[in-house]
């Protein structure tokens, strides 16, 4: 967080001494995420009510709204953002045969904070960018944790396994028409959302990645 910090001020301080245009508005826009999530055909701990661990991989769909800054120079700009966003997926998690239940799909609904800060070149009104993006939990994801729980019954594991707060990065293109800047980014991930010890040598590991359209506004 304080690096982030520090790279925002950083951003501010280049923009105020060598900008040429300063733009800032809101956006709003779609995610289309997907859940990654290791396939484990067999969990280690036999003690648990849990088999099988299993990727499904279809598509969520969840909004984005927030705001933008941007402040270019010289055909170059950069561009911190700070956007509400909501991401997820699906796994299906598999019962033993003894506990006699059939398959459940577990609904992944992630809601955050997205922090990206982007570095793009424009050319008339074509841009393209990219850059490091920060994503800070809000939700609680009981469901997800409920699951790590019945793999590992410690009362900390599901805490623990679950990031509060995760790095990834974000490149696209994007147009600028009139006041309006339309946007079509893809995001992926630098690290995990849950990373779990599952016995044998196995680790329980999750990630998200994104396409993302948005439209925003410049106000000044």
């Amino acid at each position: 967080m304080k690096q982030l910090l520090f790279i925002f001020c950083f951003c501010l301080t280049f923009a105020n001494g060598y900008s040429q245009k300063i733009m800032f508005g809101p956006k709003i826009g779609v995610n289309i995420s997907q859940l990654k999530t290791t396939d484990i055909e067999q969990l280690g701990n036999s003690s648990t009510t849990l088999l099988a661990i299993k990727n499904i991989g279809s598509n969520y769909t969840g909004f984005v709204a927030g705001g933008f800054f941007r402040a270019s120079f010289a055909g170059f700009y950069v561009q911190p953002e700070v956007m509400l966003s909501l991401k997820g997926g699906v796994f299906e998690k598999v019962y033993r045969s003894s506990v006699g239940l059939p398959p459940e799909t577990v609904k992944v609904n992630m809601l955050g904070v997205d922090v990206p800060v982007l570095l793009g070149y424009k050319m008339l009104f074509f841009r393209t960018y990219l850059g490091p993006v920060a994503h800070f939990r809000i939700s609680n994801l009981d469901d997800l944790k409920t699951t790590i729980s019945q793999i590992n019954s410690a009362s900390n594991s599901a805490d623990s396994a679950v990031k509060r707060a995760v790095w990834g990065y974000q490149a696209g293109i994007g147009i600028d028409i009139l006041k309006f800047t339309i946007d079509l980014k893809y995001e992926g991930n630098l690290s995990k959302i849950t990373s779990l010890n599952v016995g044998n040598g196995l680790t329980l590991d999750q990630s998200t990645s994104l396409w993302q359209v948005t439209v925003g506004y410049n106000i000044l």
